[in-house]
């Protein structure tokens, strides 16, 4: 068996994938599977220096088992001791090599430079989390921390995360829709923490109200900001 690393573009699980099969590969500019009468004095030689050769890898991933095809390159010698190991299961190899592009692209998750760091990495582990079909009550839960953080960056004040939303609508700094989205992220965070129960389909539709509650709270301002100096 031979495993490569990378993030899976179904799933989105960074366990990497179980390769169970190899193209051909190409040292330099010569493709040496398409070239059985090249000198052997000079692959001799080339195989001594230990060059660079690239390939493809296809591989499940470890985790939801679809497939995926990666473009790799690896050290000649890398490369002869992993091959015997791919797609089988007597013989293994814990040599990496380096994965440069997995087919299909991974989706990425949505991030922005504005949003302060704890939220931004919060938010993306909540999204990989939806990916990987986590339990649908640790993401809603997760989603009330993460609006509850957002709040207290922006401002909002008051003993309660009820007050501090809003607070931040008297404030003017949220629109009412804005405040009405909070409230139901954070009424369903408390039902999830209490109760341990929620579904997918909620599960989703919290993040999507998480992810648009930042995008006004954060992007859009920062945005704007950034628009009035680009113009002086």
């Amino acid at each position: 068996m031979f495993i490569f690393q990378g993030t899976c573009p179904h799933c989105h699980s960074d366990r990497g994938f179980a390769a169970f099969g190899m193209s051909t590969y190409i040292l330099g500019d010569y493709d040496y599977s398409k070239t059985p009468t090249i000198d052997r004095a000079i692959l001799e030689k080339r195989r001594e220096n230990n060059p660079l050769v690239s390939f493809s890898l296809a591989g499940s991933c470890l985790s939801c088992k679809k497939p995926v095809v990666a473009t790799c390159s690896t050290s000649q010698k890398t490369l002869e001791e992993i091959r015997p190991c791919i797609g089988s299961v007597e013989r293994e190899s814990r040599r990496q090599v380096t994965v440069e592009h997995i087919f299909p692209s991974p989706v990425q998750h949505y991030s922005h430079p504005s949003l302060p760091e704890k939220v931004n990495n919060a938010f993306v582990d909540l999204q990989k989390m939806l990916d990987e079909k986590k339990q649908p009550y640790f993401i809603i839960f997760g989603c009330r921390s993460v609006l509850e953080a957002a709040v207290r960056q922006l401002g909002g004040e008051g003993k309660s995360l009820y007050d501090r939303i809003d607070n931040l609508y008297k404030k003017g700094v949220i629109t009412a829709s804005l405040k009405e989205w909070a409230s139901i992220i954070r009424r369903a965070g408390n039902e999830a923490a209490h109760d341990m129960e929620g579904s997918p389909d909620e599960a989703g539709e919290l993040v999507a109200f998480t992810r648009i509650f930042l995008q006004f709270t954060f992007e859009l301002p920062d945005i704007i900001s950034r628009t009035r100096v680009a113009r002086g």
